[in-house]
């Protein structure tokens, strides 16, 4: 531990009663306070003294920072893990218990970072004066808020600590406050589901009701106002509200009149789409009416054309029946000429058929005649001719005898 001594000149001597090197007093002399402070503890010089073996409790620890000492991942997630403190405790989530030990040396090199807080522990914690005190805690799970959840728990308090960013989270230091017996729900590369878990996990718990609320961003008093309002009526009941709680209601009443802001101009703009499709309505139902008429006009004409089709049909069916009518008439009385041209061509072609038959009686009795006159003259013929012709035969043989005679 740390405390400052002033001099008369206005300048500061540090004096460390930790083992190891130390400042010497009067180092600093001749330059103005804000210039020595911000030498001796500026937030900048931290890895420093983190790295250097300033540590009074052993000497050779080192820092290690969120990726080295979150760099385990077994691919199980903490919740469904089931992990114990050595003393059975066991209303905790984080990453890895085990490494409790190496997150217990970097609350220990933190605490030579914080002697305001040392200071706070020693004079105070016989009194206890946040004693009844149940905060809910949501910042950056790191050594320096560990050596802050031990002061106030030191103090009186009781706490329920979880991350406020899913990043910044130093698992061994998770491990050492849950060994200890705090109730953190924490670990490095939360998703967005696990982030709120934790968060609900530290407002509602059993036999729980927080008064108090340590907010950095203000997740936990968005949670609680909007999933357990019974216990914001608590918190507002205790008065009890911090400067980051202070700030998150000013940021949630700010949030709100935007919100309400927000609203009035999708009010505003609502009524304007209201009034336009008013007005689009009104022109939809003058062309409605408009459409309507020439659907009327239309069924009427569509009526008369009906009527005038059929009354045509009519017409042109009696016409058509007329023509038929007298196509008929024309028609027997031709079919009534060609049956009594028929008749008089059979008449005479019958007159004629019997004068045939006549005269082929005729030639028939001719023929008869002639046959039975013609025949004896045939035969008689036919003996002369063959008579007349032996005579010939018989003449030429003695001629052709004294023919070859002379010869």
């Amino acid at each position: 531990m740390e405390k400052d001594l002033w001099n008369r000149k206005g300048s500061i001597a540090v004096s460390s009663i930790s083992a190891g090197a130390s400042p010497k007093i009067g180092q600093f002399q001749g330059q103005t306070p804000k210039r020595a402070l911000a030498r001796t503890y500026s937030p900048f010089r931290k890895s420093r003294s983190r790295s250097s073996s300033f540590s009074s409790c052993d000497s050779t620890a080192s820092y290690s920072d969120n990726s080295i000492s979150s760099d385990e991942d077994d691919g199980v997630s903490p919740r469904e893990k089931e992990q114990q403190s050595s003393s059975g405790f066991s209303d905790f989530c984080i990453k890895n218990i085990s490494r409790a030990d190496f997150g217990q040396r970097e609350i220990e090199i933190a605490e030579q970072e914080m002697p305001g807080l040392i200071l706070l522990r020693k004079r105070n914690a016989n009194d206890r004066p946040l004693e009844g005190a149940k905060i809910v805690g949501c910042t950056h799970v790191t050594a320096q808020s560990a050596v802050l959840i031990e002061s106030l728990c030191m103090l009186g308090a009781q706490v329920r600590w979880c991350a406020c960013n899913i990043y910044s989270t130093q698992n061994e230091v998770a491990a050492a406050l849950a060994e200890k017996g705090y109730p953190i729900y924490a670990w490095k590369a939360e998703t967005e589901e696990d982030f709120w878990w934790c968060i609900e996990k530290c407002i509602n718990a059993p036999g729980w009701n927080p008064n108090m609320i340590l907010d950095d961003g203000g997740d936990s008093t968005h949670l609680m106002y909007k999933k357990f309002p019974e216990q914001v009526d608590e918190l507002t009941r205790s008065r009890s509200l911090s400067e980051l709680e202070k700030t998150t209601e000013h940021r949630v009443a700010e949030s709100a009149k935007s919100t309400a802001k927000h609203m009035q101009k999708q009010a505003a703009l609502s009524a304007e789409k209201a009034s336009k499709n008013k007005v689009q309505l009104r022109t939809l139902q003058e062309e409605n009416k408009f459409l309507l008429q020439k659907v009327q006009t239309l069924e009427s004409e569509l009526k008369w054309s009906k009527k005038e089709k059929k009354r045509l049909t009519s017409e042109r069916e009696k016409r058509d029946s007329g023509q038929l009518n007298h196509k008929n008439s024309s028609t027997n009385a031709i079919s009534r000429q060609v049956s009594q041209d028929s008749m008089q061509n059979n008449v005479e072609d019958l007159t004629q058929n019997k004068e045939s038959a006549k005269r082929i009686d005729v030639l028939n009795e001719q023929n008869s005649t002639l046959k039975y006159f013609l025949l004896p003259v045939f035969f008689i013929l036919l003996a002369m001719l063959v008579s007349f012709a032996f005579g010939i035969i018989g003449s030429n043989t003695p001629v052709s005898n004294q023919a070859s005679k002379t010869q």
